[in-house]
C-alpha cells in the first residue's frame, strides 16, 4: 500500500485518534500529550529526541506484523509520522524498542528523569491510547521497586492503578514531567514499567543517534 492510499485510509482513523480531553489538561500533561504517539492497533510511544520514538518491543512487533512495508504513528494533532528502522532491546526481559522517524523531525520531546528518585507512594502520570479514547492521561502510585528480579529487569517499577490495553509503551513521568519508566505490562489493579535508566539509556547508546 502506497503512502497516498494510507493517507486516505488514515483520514478517519486520524480523527478517531485525536479526541481531545473533556477539559484542558494541565501544562505538563499537555506537553506529554504533544510528545506522545499512537501506534494504530498496537499501543503507545513517545518522542525521546526529535527523530526517535520510544515504545515497547512487543508494540514494535505488533506494528511490524500489521504494517509490514510501511508503518506509521499518529500524533495528537492528527499528523502522521512514517517509521524507518526499528531497534529493539536484545535483553530478554527488557521490553523496549526505538523507532526512527522517516520524515521531518518532531517538535516536542520528553526529557528523561531518574528512576532512583522514586519513593514509595509517589504519584506518577502517563499518556496512553486505550481503545475507547486515545491520548488519555492516567495516574498511578509507586508501590515497589525490587532491586533484584530473578531472570532480569532489576528495579522494575511496580505501580498501583488501572492500565488498559493500548497503554503499552506509555511514558511514566513524575510531577515535573520527566520520564522515569516505560509501561510494558498490566495486571488487575497494577501496572509495570521498565526504568529508563539504565535500560533505555543503554539502548539509546547502542542504537541509532
Amino acid at each position: 500500500m502506497g503512502r497516498a492510499l494510507i493517507l486516505v485510509w488514515m483520514a478517519s482513523v486520524g480523527c478517531a485518534a485525536t479526541v481531545p480531553p473533556a477539559v484542558p489538561l494541565p501544562p505538563r500533561e499537555e506537553a506529554m500529550r504533544a510528545a506522545t504517539v499512537y501506534f494504530p492497533r498496537c499501543g503507545t510511544g513517545w518522542m525521546v529526541t526529535d527523530h526517535l520514538i520510544v515504545t515497547n518491543r512487543h508494540v514494535a512487533g505488533c506494528t511490524r506484523h500489521f504494517f509490514r512495508n510501511i508503518a506509521w504513528v499518529i500524533f495528537s494533532d492528527g499528523s502522521l509520522g512514517f517509521l524507518g528502522a526499528i531497534h529493539v532491546s536484545k535483553e530478554r526481559y527488557v521490553d523496549l524498542a526505538i523507532c526512527e522517524l522517516d520524515q521531518d523531525p518532531a517538535s516536542r520531546t520528553l526529557e528523561l528523569g531518574d528512576p532512583d528518585s522514586l519513593t514509595l507512594d509517589d504519584e506518577v502520570m502517563s499518556i496512553g491510547n486505550p481503545p475507547a479514547k486515545h491520548f488519555q492521561p492516567n495516574r498511578f502510585r509507586v508501590v515497589a521497586r525490587p532491586p533484584i528480579v530473578p531472570g532480569g529487569l532489576d528495579g522494575v517499577i511496580v505501580l498501583e492503578g488501572d492500565a488498559q490495553a493500548g497503554e503499552s509503551g506509555s511514558p511514566i513521568a513524575t510531577a515535573d514531567g520527566k520520564v522515569v519508566g516505560v509501561l510494558f505490562a498490566r495486571a488487575p489493579g497494577h501496572a509495570y514499567a521498565v526504568p529508563v535508566r539504565p535500560y533505555l539509556t543503554d539502548l539509546l547508546e547502542s542504537g541509532p543517534h
